[in-house]
């Protein structure tokens, strides 16, 4: 039997799924508490992708930090139930799953499934990225960036625009992403898998338009704690001073990597050529913040 289950959790529906015989459904009634949609995933199949989903749930409002309302998510699955039927993939299913996030975030996962042949309906965009041609980015989908400081969205479009590269590149352009968010305090972001735009044909290389999308990333760390064991060649604050990075500060992981360049650079130069720091970061989820301790292995000191 296939049923459709609400209130399975206080004030939580959940999306489609099969019950099977003997499954007990409860119809006690439970109070509702006001939850908060943290984030909203998406896993597609063409010829849609998340960029015009995501343009079309702005339209209705559906977007992470509002109060969480089954009756709009349930709007939110027929939005992109009607953009296939748009592009005349109306046999594609899609199914949604909530997942409740401590204490009052919620989790919402849209799934779309096609019953036939996803290759036979193929886009440019997907074709284009199997054909293993080369790209270069031209544009990058404003939505991706639109939770940053303007001039964040620089820095990234500063790492993208006008990079050349192929299909079996794009997770490396994904991770360049992830770097910039996380020295920008997002630890935790996530990005999803890209998809390309071709914007023009007959070209080489083909210029595109990057649509992805950037998860988890509500929340800037902060550095809670940075401590040096085991060195013993210099004083301890002298160590730490070479860090540009303070306790309190938005965690930046390209100032601890320089941090660490220095450090290893003053040893080298005294003398202690073996030198080796191994980090252990302890990360809070709970109040955002990340504590490292770094272990330092000197080793000899090697005299002319």
């Amino acid at each position: 039997m296939y049923v459709k289950l609400l209130a399975l959790l206080p004030g939580v529906a959940l999306g489609c799924f099969w019950v099977g015989p003997g499954v007990a459904q409860s119809t006690k009634s439970r109070p509702a508490e006001t939850l908060t949609v943290r984030t909203i995933e998406y896993q597609l199949v063409p010829p849609v992708i998340a960029g015009q989903v995501e343009e079309a749930f702005q339209k209705i409002g559906f977007t992470t930090g509002k109060v969480y309302d089954p009756k709009k998510v349930e709007q939110a699955r027929d939005v992109i139930a009607a953009l296939y039927a748009k592009r005349g993939a109306a046999s594609v299913l899609v199914d949604y799953r909530v997942t409740r996030v401590p204490p009052r975030g919620l989790e919402i996962a849209f799934t779309a499934k096609c019953p036939c042949d996803s290759s036979r309906i193929a886009t440019a965009a997907t074709s284009a990225t199997a054909s293993q041609g080369e790209f270069f980015v031209r544009e990058i989908d404003s939505l991706a960036l639109s939770g940053l400081f303007p001039k964040e969205q620089v820095e990234v479009r500063v790492r993208l625009i006008g990079r050349r590269f192929d299909g079996s590149q794009l997770e490396e352009l994904m991770e360049s992403v992830r770097e910039a968010l996380q020295n920008f305090g997002f630890f935790a972001a996530m990005v999803t898998q890209p998809s390309i735009e071709p914007l023009a044909t007959g070209k080489a290389p083909t210029p595109v338009r990057l649509r992805f999308r950037v998860t988890q990333a509500e929340r800037r760390y902060r550095l809670r704690e940075v401590r040096w064991e085991g060195v013993k060649a210099f004083p301890v604050q002298m160590i730490e001073q070479l860090v540009p990075l303070q306790p309190g500060d938005v965690f930046d992981a390209s100032k601890i990597r320089a941090g660490l360049e220095a450090v290893r650079r003053l040893y080298e130069s005294s003398g202690y050529l073996h030198f080796v720091s191994t980090p252990s970061t302890t990360i809070d989820r709970d109040d955002a913040t990340i504590a490292i301790v770094f272990s330092a292995q000197e080793g000899p000191l090697m005299r002319d």
